[in-house]
């Protein structure tokens, strides 16, 4: 008998932390939130001098992408955090000029992102395999993939892709891209 309560009394003393750490974590969970950001729109050209058709992708555009996590924090009252997760929710492609321009050059585009401006390492989130020629935005199809890895601090790089098969249609093509992020924001308090 006193084997059994020792070996109770044991295996309580140990479990005893181990619940503990547990709860811990989930107080963790209860506190962390949740932002939607969308970034002002990014305006690139593409232009027929620095293009040529062919069936390779081209890199069209890329930039960094920084998140004010100050004001994140301070909206939400929060005197200091960390972002947790990071997920693309929304990117899309759209022609401004010329007015009558339509995607009829591009056949697919994709999006990378990296942790570095020289795309060292690069991770695919969105793409979009068949462009329909008569639109002027293109909704690219997002992967729901937490890319808080790549972030360097609290800025993560990314990059456009696009296949043109056919010369452009005018001399310059001035398009944006516009985006919509998911991040976790983790207080340290």
């Amino acid at each position: 008998m006193k084997r059994l309560v020792l070996s109770f009394s044991l295996l309580l003393t140990l479990s005893l932390p181990l619940m503990f750490i547990s709860a811990c974590d989930e107080v963790e969970e209860l506190v962390a939130f949740f932002v939607t950001v969308e970034p002002n729109d990014y305006n690139f050209t593409v232009d027929s001098t620095s293009t040529s058709p062919g069936k390779a992708e081209k890199v069209l555009f890329q930039t960094g992408v920084s998140f004010d996590l100050d004001s994140i924090l301070e909206v939400h009252g929060v005197s200091s955090g960390m972002i947790g997760g990071c997920w693309f929710q929304r990117l899309a492609v759209a022609i401004d000029s010329p007015a009558v321009a339509t995607f009829n050059f591009v056949d697919s585009f994709r999006v990378t992102v990296s942790n570095d401006s020289l795309f060292s390492t690069e991770t695919e989130v969105a793409q979009i395999v068949i462009v329909d020629p008569a639109v002027t935005i293109v909704e690219l199809n997002v992967y729901n993939l937490d890319v808080v890895a790549m972030m360097q601090g609290q800025k993560i790089w990314v990059r456009l892709y696009g296949a043109l098969p056919v010369p452009l249609p005018y001399p310059a093509i001035y398009m944006h891209l516009s985006s919509r992020v998911k991040l976790r924001v983790e207080p340290l308090e």
